[in-house]
């Protein structure tokens, strides 16, 4: 599975895409092309990439992506459909991106340089306002959309999802050799997956392969998987009630003790508060 560069066609000149996906599970495909994105998941739940960031989506999950910005939603349960705007800033014309009182949108589209998440009561408004976006045309889609980045440049809460220090992944030869290690780690990350191993899919030596990685990927290959083990045990604190033991083997660490000091050093949460905050807000 190659991750591509999707050169965007709009033989029309729309201002805007607008793509709906639905699909039992969506698939590992690591991609990026030159447009912005807005994505919102309408059903389904999974493991969210955007950059360097791994993380868990669900229904209403809204992120809006710069160009370049490499990202792919797969994996999960349930029915996954979603819908995706695709737009250039050149859009706006010449004159509102300069414009004084659109420095917030200005702001906002240098923020999804890094993909940006917003929940709450905006992605409650933002879900409702994309579904309604398709069924316009003209300048009223128009005016729709540009009050979509109006909520979103307003929002006071959001998450910025990939580092600072990431380099997004640019077409070229290495997204040849971290196709087939991508693909690996995503198939095996629940199990024994090396480093050795992963630098022989990419037919480099270790020292030379752990370099290209965290050049590649933005951050080291042990943080990856680790990232994305821990992506798969939210999911399942989350979802289940599996006992927390269990989760961390099925997870792909090798004892609990590691699995809880992980965690508490990338959520800032241990394991079993993690999962009494989704059940206490699912009651409420």
């Amino acid at each position: 599975m190659k991750p591509v560069f999707g050169r965007v066609e709009n033989p029309t000149r729309a201002f805007l895409l607008i793509h709906e996906k639905r699909v039992p599970s969506p698939q590992f495909l690591w991609h990026f092309h030159d447009v912005y994105e807005l994505n919102l998941v309408v059903s389904g739940a999974g493991t969210r990439f955007v950059g360097d960031h791994i993380g868990h989506f669900e229904a209403g999950d809204v992120v809006l992506m710069g160009p370049n910005l490499p990202h792919t939603w797969c994996g999960g349960t349930g029915m996954y459909q979603a819908v995706a705007v695709q737009f250039a800033d050149r859009f706006l014309g010449e004159s509102l991106p300069v414009d004084p009182e659109w420095h917030h949108v200005r702001a906002l589209l240098a923020r999804a340089a890094r993909g940006v998440g917003f929940g709450g009561a905006t992605g409650d408004v933002v879900r409702e306002r994309l579904l309604d976006l398709g069924t316009r045309s003209g300048p009223a889609k128009l005016m729709a959309f540009l009050g979509i980045l109006e909520l979103l440049a307003n929002a006071s809460e959001y998450q910025l999802l990939s580092s600072l220090d990431h380099v997004p992944l640019l077409p070229g030869a290495r997204e040849k050799r971290i196709d087939g290690v991508c693909t690996y780690i995503n198939a095996h990350y629940t199990e024994q997956v090396t480093h050795g191993d992963a630098a022989a899919i990419a037919g480099m030596g270790t020292a030379g392969f752990s370099r290209f990685f965290k050049r590649t990927m933005g951050k080291t290959f042990t943080d990856y998987v680790t990232e994305l083990r821990l992506a798969h045990a939210c999911k399942l604190l989350i979802e289940t009630d599996t006992a927390i033991a269990a989760i961390a083997y099925q997870s792909g660490f090798n004892n609990l003790s590691n699995f809880n000091r992980r965690f508490l050093q990338h959520k800032q949460i241990n394991p079993r508060v993690y999962r009494k905050q989704y059940q206490v807000t699912s009651t409420v």
